[in-house]
C-alpha cells in the first residue's frame, strides 16, 4: 500500500470514527446573567420549606402582635415617656408599618393615689403622649384612637408601690384583627 492510498485511508477512518462519536448532546441552557435572575422567580418551594416559610410568617406576625399590644409604664405623677417607654413605641411603630392595616386604642391608667378627676386627666395625658410619640414616628394618627380611664381598671389592686407602678401605665388594644402572614 503506498503511502497515498494509506493516507486516504487513515482520513477516511477518521471522518467515519468522528461521525460515529458526533451524536450530538443535549443543549445545556446558557447561563442566565444575575440581573435576569433576580427578576425571575424562585422554583416553586418544596412542601418543607412551605412549611418552615409559614411558621416563620407566624413567628413574625406574633412578634408584630406582641410589639403593638405590650404596654408602656410611667413615673409617679407624671406623663412624660420613659426612655423604655420610647424605646418600646418605636418597636410599636416598626410592627404598625407593617400592619398597616391596624388601628389601635391607647387606653391611659393611673394609680389609685390622688382624686378621680386627677387620675382620669393623668391618664388621658398618658395617653396622648403616647400617641403623639408614635404620630412623631410617622404612624397616621388616624389610625390611633386615646382613652383616659383613670384608676378604674387597675392590674394590681395591692395598695403599695409595686402595685402603682404597674397600674400607671398605658395599654395598646388593636382594633382590627392583624393579619396572619
Amino acid at each position: 500500500m503506498n503511502a497515498k492510498t494509506r493516507a486516504a485511508l487513515m482520513s477516511l477512518g477518521l471522518a467515519a470514527g468522528l461521525a460515529a462519536c458526533s451524536k450530538k448532546a443535549p443543549e445545556q441552557p446558557a447561563p442566565v446573567p444575575s440581573e435576569t435572575r433576580s427578576q425571575t422567580s424562585p422554583p416553586p418551594p418544596t412542601p418543607r420549606e412551605e412549611r418552615t416559610d409559614d411558621s416563620a410568617a407566624e413567628r413574625a406576625a406574633a412578634a408584630r402582635r406582641a410589639a403593638i399590644e405590650q404596654r408602656i409604664h410611667f413615673e409617679y405623677n407624671q406623663s412624660r415617656l420613659t426612655s423604655e417607654a420610647q424605646q418600646i413605641l418605636r418597636a410599636k411603630a416598626e410592627a404598625l408599618r407593617v400592619e398597616s392595616q391596624v388601628t389601635i386604642r391607647v387606653e391611659g391608667h393611673a394609680d389609685e393615689r390622688g382624686s378621680d378627676e386627677y387620675n382620669l386627666a393623668l391618664s388621658n395625658q398618658r395617653a396622648a403622649e403616647a400617641k403623639r410619640f408614635l404620630v412623631q414616628l410617622g404612624i397616621d394618627g388616624g389610625r390611633i384612637a386615646v382613652a383616659g380611664l383613670g384608676e378604674e381598671q387597675p392590674l394590681d389592686n395591692r395598695s403599695n408601690e409595686t402595685a402603682w407602678a404597674l397600674n400607671r401605665r398605658a395599654e395598646f388594644r388593636p382594633n382590627r384583627p392583624m393579619a396572619d402572614r
